[in-house]
C-alpha cells in the first residue's frame, strides 16, 4: 500500500478487516519541506553538547535545554547562523552552571584588594554584584573581573554580530557596588 500527499495537512488512513472492525490506524503528517536531513545534520554538529534536545516543529528545527558548560553557546550559535532560515533557538545556561560562574567571579573579585566587601548573586539570570568599596576604579575593577568570567557569552563574536534571537536569554552582569569613599586622614 502506497500513500502519496496532494497536499499540506494532517490525515489518517484507517485499515479495517471484511467486517469493518478496525486493524490499524495511521495518522500523518504531511509537511511542504522536509527537516529531517537538517535536522540529523545539525544533531551531528551539536552532538557532544550535553544538555540540549534538537526537534523539528512544524515548519522550524528547535533547538531547546539548558547548558553545561558556557562556551557552548557559540558552537550552537554557529549552527544557528549556518540555518538562521529554520532554527529557533530556545537554549540558556543551567542553573548549575550559572551557580560555578558566580562563585569563580565571587572568589576572583574577593582575590583582588578593592573588592574584598562585594559578592554576587543570581537573579533572573542576571549576574548582580553587591557590596562596598573605596573608590569607583574598585567597583569598575570588579565588574571587569565578572565579565571575563561570561567570555563564551558576553564576549562572543555571534553576540556581537546580532546572532542571538529571541528565544536566548541574555546573560548580564548588573553592577550595584557602592562606593564609599574612606574618610580623609586626620
Amino acid at each position: 500500500l502506497k500513500v502519496i500527499p496532494l497536499k499540506k495537512g494532517t490525515s489518517s488512513l484507517i485499515i479495517s478487516d471484511q467486517v469493518g472492525k478496525i486493524r490499524k490506524k495511521y495518522v500523518y503528517n504531511v509537511i511542504t519541506n522536509d527537516l529531517s536531513a537538517k535536522v540529523l545534520t545539525i544533531r551531528r554538529l551539536l552532538q557532544d553538547i550535553e544538555g540540549i534536545t534538537i526537534e523539528s516543529v512544524d515548519d522550524k528545527i528547535v533547538i531547546d535545554g539548558e547548558l553545561v558548560v558556557p562556551r557552548d553557546l557559540d558552537r550552537i550559535l554557529q549552527v544557528q547562523e549556518a540555518y538562521k532560515d529554520v532554527v529557533f533557538n530556545l537554549v540558556t545556561l543551567s542553573r548549575l552552571s550559572r551557580e560555578a560562574i558566580a562563585r569563580r567571579m565571587q572568589k576572583e573579585i574577593n582575590d583582588d584588594p578593592g573588592g574584598v566587601n562585594v559578592t554576587v548573586r543570581i537573579i533572573n539570570e542576571t549576574f548582580f554584584l553587591f557590596g562596598k568599596v573605596d573608590s569607583t576604579s574598585d567597583k569598575d575593577r570588579a565588574e571587569t573581573i565578572a565579565q571575563t568570567y561570561l567570555p563564551a557569552i558576553m564576549g562572543s563574536p555571534a553576540i556581537k554580530e546580532g546572532v542571538i534571537q529571541t528565544g536566548v536569554k541574555p546573560v548580564a552582569i548588573r553592577n550595584m557596588i557602592q562606593v564609599e569613599e574612606p574618610p580623609p586622614p586626620s
